[in-house]
């Protein structure tokens, strides 16, 4: 298992942050002020020059109202089939709503599939 921010997953993983991000009409800046961090932790994020912890992204997720189920899913999903998943990326408040539920409900049902296999 490789742990390199230049994998194939990763840059799906910030390729969705970005996207999120933009989408919501926000700066780098506006998101980090939200994030109460410098503005270099999201530049250095959406380069690639660092990692986001599970806590990080729980965060930026919660700022961006990004479904953290949807990334995971996401990304999970490259890594079964090798391909990106081709709709489009949930984002809007109702997908945050009540997600933090939903959200440990998709980690229990990776760890339950990773564990049939």
């Amino acid at each position: 298992m490789t742990r390199s921010v230049s994998s194939k997953e990763y840059e799906q993983f910030r390729q969705l942050l970005i996207e999120a991000r933009k989408r919501k009409g926000l700066t780098q800046t506006q998101v980090a002020e939200k994030l109460g961090k410098p503005k270099t932790f999201v530049s250095k994020y959406k380069r690639g020059k660092r990692r986001l912890d599970i806590v990080e992204f729980l965060e930026v997720a919660n700022v961006l109202e990004l479904d953290p189920c949807y990334v995971i899913t996401s990304i999970a999903s490259l890594q079964a089939t090798g391909q990106e998943p081709t709709q489009l990326l949930p984002y809007a408040s109702q997908f945050w709503n009540g997600c933090r539920v939903s959200f440990i409900v998709c980690l229990l049902n990776l760890c339950d599939a990773k564990n049939d296999r």
